[in-house]
C-alpha cells in the first residue's frame, strides 16, 4: 500500500512538473507512444496533448529522420548511455517542420524521459549565414582583385583564389604563411607600420606597394581594407582587396616622361621664340626710328618744294608733289599702326580699375579736332560699365572704334555716333563691353569678318585709313579675354561691339552730348 502511494505521489509530482515547466518535456514508452507531453511541447508543435498521445511519436518525425532517430534510441538503450543527444525534424500541425535538439535519459522501467529545444530559427540563421558566406566566397573568388580577410589582430585567415593564382601557393601552404614574403624588402617596414596603425585604430587601410608573383616578378597593387564591426561597434575582422595597378603606373610614368620631354621642347621653343621676338623688336625699333626719319625728310622737303616753287610748276607737277606728300604720310601711318599692333600683341595686362566713361572722354578729347571738322554728333546714351584691365590699350580700342565711325558716313551728312553699354547674352558669359553705333553705309555681311584682319578693307582709297585700326581693336579685345565684331544697325548704319572679359559693375552717369 505504501509503495502504491509513493508511486502515485511520484506520478503526481511529474504531472505538476510538466504542467509548470516552460521546457519541451516528454515521456516516451517502449511501444513508441508518448506517455506525457508538456504544454510547451504542444504549443511549439501546434498539436493538442490528446493528438500527440494517441499517435506513435515517429508519425511526427520527418520521414528522412525516422531511421536515424530509431538508431540513436536503440544505441542508447543497448549501450546503457545515461544521456543521449541528437537532432531531428518534427512536423508542426500547419505542415511545416521544426528542428528539435534532444537530450534523453532512459529509465529502468523502459520509459524514456526527454527534453527538446526548438532550434529551427538558429538552424535557419546558420543556413542563411552559410549560403551568404558561400555567395560571398563565390563572388570573392571571381573578382579580378586579390581578396583577403583578417581577424581583429591582423592575422590573415582567408584568401580568395586570385591570391593562389598570383602567388603560386596552395591553401595548405598558406597556413601560417608570412605574407611579408611577397612584399618588396624596400616597402615592408612602411606597409607593416601603416597597417598596424589602421588595425589598432579601426581606420580604413589604403596603400600602394609591389607584390611578388609566382614568376618572381613584382607588380604594383593598390591595397584597401575596411573593418567589419559587430552590432556593438567592435571590429571583429577585416576585408581587403589588392588591385593590380601596374599598367596604370607604367602609363603614368610614360605620361610623366612625355610631359618632361614636352616641357623641355616647350622651353627650347620658348627660348627660340624669345630670340625671334627680340629680333622683331629690334626690327620694329629700326622701323620706328631709323626708317621713319628719312621718310619725314622726304615729306618735309616735298612740302618745301611745293610751298616755295609751286609757281614754277604746272598743275601736273604740283599734283605729283601732293601725291608724294600723301604717300609719305600714308607710309608713316602704316608704320605707326604696325608698331601699335605689335605693342598690343605684347602688352601686359595691368590690374587697374577702368571706368569706360573715362576711356570715352579721353578718346573724344583726342578726336576733338576731327569731330569739329566733320560736324559730327557723338552721344553717350546710357551708363557705361566698369572693369579691370589695361587702361592704355582699352582707350586705344575705344579711340579706334570712334575714329572708324567718324570716317564712314553718308555723302553730304555729318556723322551721328552713339556710344552705349553692351548687354551680354548667356552665350557671352561674364563680360562687359561697349557699342559704337553710326549711320554710315554699313558693312556687308561678307565683309563683317574680313575688316578685322590686318590691312583688309571693305572700301577703296577714297576713305582714309590703313586697314589696321580694326585689327588693333580685335587684338585689344582678345588680350582682355573678350572679342570684337560688327553687326547691322536698325534703321541703317553699323554697330561695332568691343567686349572685355570681366564682371560688369555699372557706374552712374547720365547720357550726354
Amino acid at each position: 500500500m505504501a509503495e502504491l502511494e509513493t508511486r502515485n505521489q511520484a506520478e503526481s509530482d511529474v504531472e505538476h512538473f510538466f504542467a509548470l515547466s516552460l521546457d519541451m518535456l516528454c515521456i516516451a514508452k517502449s511501444d513508441g507512444y508518448f506517455k506525457r507531453v508538456s504544454p510547451a511541447f504542444t504549443r511549439t508543435l501546434g498539436w493538442s496533448a490528446d493528438e500527440m498521445l494517441t499517435r506513435p511519436f515517429l508519425d511526427f518525425v520527418h520521414p528522412d529522420d525516422r531511421a536515424a532517430t530509431l538508431r540513436e534510441v536503440e544505441r542508447q538503450v543497448a549501450g546503457n548511455e545515461l544521456v543521449l543527444e541528437f537532432e531531428n525534424r518534427y512536423q508542426h500541425k500547419d505542415g511545416s517542420w521544426r528542428v528539435l535538439s534532444w537530450k534523453s535519459v532512459p529509465q529502468p522501467d523502459g520509459l524514456m524521459y526527454a527534453v527538446a529545444r526548438d532550434i529551427t530559427e538558429r538552424r535557419r540563421a546558420e543556413e542563411e549565414f552559410r549560403e551568404s558566406e558561400e555567395r560571398f566566397r563565390n563572388l570573392a573568388n571571381n573578382i579580378s582583385q586579390l581578396a583577403w580577410m583578417a581577424n581583429d589582430q591582423g592575422w590573415i585567415f582567408w584568401y580568395n583564389q586570385r591570391w593562389f593564382d598570383y602567388s603560386g601557393t596552395t591553401l595548405e601552404e598558406m597556413e601560417g604563411w608570412d605574407w611579408q614574403k611577397v612584399h618588396h624588402p624596400d616597402h615592408v617596414k612602411r606597409v607593416v607600420d601603416k597597417i598596424s596603425h589602421c588595425f589598432q585604430t579601426g581606420e580604413i587601410w589604403e596603400d600602394t606597394f609591389p607584390l611578388r608573383g609566382r614568376d618572381g616578378h613584382y607588380r604594383w597593387f593598390l591595397s584597401r581594407a575596411v573593418p567589419i564591426r559587430s552590432k556593438e561597434g567592435r571590429v571583429t575582422r577585416w576585408f581587403g582587396t589588392n588591385t593590380d595597378i601596374t599598367e596604370q603606373r607604367e602609363a603614368e610614368e610614360a605620361l610623366r616622361q612625355a610631359h618632361d620631354q614636352l616641357e623641355l621642347r616647350v622651353q627650347e621653343r620658348t627660348a627660340e621664340l624669345l630670340k625671334k621676338t627680340r629680333d622683331l623688336e629690334t626690327l620694329l625699333y629700326v622701323t620706328s626710328h631709323d626708317l621713319r626719319e628719312p621718310l619725314r625728310g622726304i615729306e618735309n622737303f616735298s612740302r618745301m618744294v611745293h610751298d616755295r616753287y609751286a609757281d614754277r610748276l604746272d598743275d601736273k607737277g604740283r599734283d605729283f608733289l601732293q601725291r608724294v606728300i600723301r604717300g609719305t604720310q600714308r607710309m608713316d601711318q602704316l608704320m605707326t599702326d604696325i608698331l601699335t599692333l605689335s605693342r598690343v600683341q605684347r602688352m601686359e595686362l595691368a590690374a587697374e580699375d577702368i571706368e569706360c566713361e573715362s576711356l570715352v572722354t579721353e578718346a573724344l578729347r583726342r578726336l576733338d579736332h576731327k569731330i569739329k571738322e566733320t560736324g559730327a554728333t557723338v552721344r553717350v546714351v546710357e551708363a557705361l560699365p566698369r572693369w579691370q584691365g589695361n587702361r592704355t590699350w582699352a582707350t586705344q580700342g575705344v579711340y579706334n572704334l570712334i575714329t572708324n565711325a567718324l570716317k564712314f558716313r553718308r555723302d553730304g551728312e555729318a556723322p551721328e555716333v552713339e556710344i552705349a553699354s553692351y548687354h551680354p547674352t548667356v552665350e557671352d558669359g561674364s563680360v562687359v563691353g561697349i557699342v559704337v553705333r553710326d549711320r554710315g553705309p554699313g558693312v556687308a555681311p561678307e565683309h563683317a569678318e574680313r575688316i578685322f584682319q590686318l590691312f583688309q578693307r571693305a572700301v577703296g582709297r577714297e576713305v582714309e585709313g590703313t586697314g589696321a585700326g580694326l585689327a588693333i581693336v580685335r587684338q585689344v579685345a582678345e588680350r582682355h579675354g573678350g572679342r570684337a565684331w560688327v553687326q547691322a544697325r536698325e534703321g541703317g548704319g553699323a554697330e561695332f561691339i568691343l567686349t572685355f572679359g570681366a564682371t560688369s559693375r555699372p557706374i552712374g552717369t547720365s547720357a550726354r552730348e
